[in-house]
């Protein structure tokens, strides 16, 4: 089954080398007069539609021979495939105005390599190439009918740098690095085809990320929601609290927050202090193995939330069946135990806080079984 993103390989290639590669070649001279009008659409084209579109990958790269007005077009997908499409006669160049072409190209399935025609028709306008695919395989039918355009890359000649995205990334959050706050660049995340798009990570407190998507193009950062590495496969029933932090106007701090799977909202203890002894018990629908722990322990809505409130360094799980364990949450925070457990109910008990900058209370975002 073909891809979207190669779907998009072809349609780009189709639309370039279709059209470029056509030309009258019972001429030498009009074989270079040809080849110096194609020259002027030599280099770097994208389609319109996806000028902005992180998820599209590889290069499309167009060259042309001035003395014969032969064009080679060829793309280069991310993952090392190229592609390479012909025209299968020559056609009439002029400006602006549709010219019928005809086309073919080969591609590859669990059947082995097939070679696909087609016709169509193309248009050279000021900047800008247009063409109308009216054959084309199935599956790229409902992606790509109707008139496409193709456009110079307006990025194209631009070198970005992750002192960019850190500078962007920075100013979305409204922290800066500290003594409290590490920047990361993660490996993997950054090494992909577009190097316009850059995350970056906020590590608070040593225990805890929050991370940026950086668009280059945009100049902007998007906070991006974790939906944290290891799903809660431990259905909790019911979550009650030693104490709770009375609810504001714009916030709730109950304990429910903890099973809700989105680190913006959270619990915090409501005594005087930090919070040191306070506690919340979860409690499955029946007696549950469990494997680990994936807990957020401080609230997560912010590099400044979290640095504004207390957050967790040490804690102690309470299972019914007399388990006993201590974490500590200055190293990790997704947690495999030594041995499997298996419980009703489990307690949280808060032994030791990293204390807030602004507010003498003590947050946990999430708290999840698996």
């Amino acid at each position: 089954m073909m891809t979207w993103r190669k779907a998009l390989a072809l349609l780009g290639m189709a639309a370039l080398v279709w059209t470029m590669l056509a030309y009258p070649a019972d001429s030498k001279a009009a074989g270079k007069q040809i080849g110096a009008w194609l020259s002027g659409y030599e280099g770097d084209w994208v389609d319109k539609a996806f000028v902005e579109d992180k998820d599209v990958d590889g290069t499309l790269q167009v060259r042309v021979n001035p003395n014969d007005g032969t064009v080679r077009i060829s793309y280069e997908a991310w993952w090392g495939e190229t592609y390479t499409f012909e025209s299968t006669a020559p056609i009439a160049i002029a400006d602006d105005r549709a010219m019928k072409w005809k086309y073919s190209y080969v591609d590859g399935d669990a059947q082995g390599l097939h070679t696909y025609k087609g016709t169509g028709t193309v248009a050279f306008g000021a900047g800008k190439i247009t063409v109308v695919l009216n054959t084309l395989p199935a599956d790229l039918n409902k992606l790509f009918k109707g008139t496409r355009t193709l456009i110079r890359d307006p990025y194209g000649q631009r070198n970005f740098s992750s002192g960019e995205a850190i500078a962007i990334a920075t100013a979305a959050c409204k922290c800066k690095p500290s003594a409290q706050v590490q920047v990361v660049l993660p490996d993997g995340d950054n090494e992909g085809n577009k190097n316009w798009i850059y995350y970056v990570w906020f590590i608070v407190r040593d225990n805890y990320r929050i991370e940026y998507e950086v668009n280059l193009h945009k100049r902007q950062a998007e906070l991006v929601k974790s939906d944290w590495e290891y799903r809660s496969s431990a259905k909790v029933a019911k979550v009650t609290a030693s104490s709770t932090l009375p609810s504001t106007k714009t916030a709730s701090y109950s304990a429910a927050n903890l099973i809700d799977r989105d680190p913006a909202t959270c619990w915090c203890e409501g005594v005087k202090g930090l919070g040191v002894g306070q506690s919340v018990t979860l409690s499955f629908a029946k007696k549950t193995e469990l494997s680990g722990v994936a807990i957020a322990p401080g609230y997560g809505k912010s590099v400044a939330s979290y640095l504004d409130n207390g957050s967790v360094k040490k804690a102690k799980l309470l299972f019914s069946d007399g388990t006993v364990l201590v974490l500590d949450l200055t190293k990790e925070y997704n947690i495999f135990f030594d041995e499997k457990v298996k419980a009703s109910s489990v307690k949280f008990v808060i032994l030791d806080v990293t204390p807030g900058t602004k507010y003498a209370d003590t947050c946990v975002s999430e708290i999840q079984f698996f």
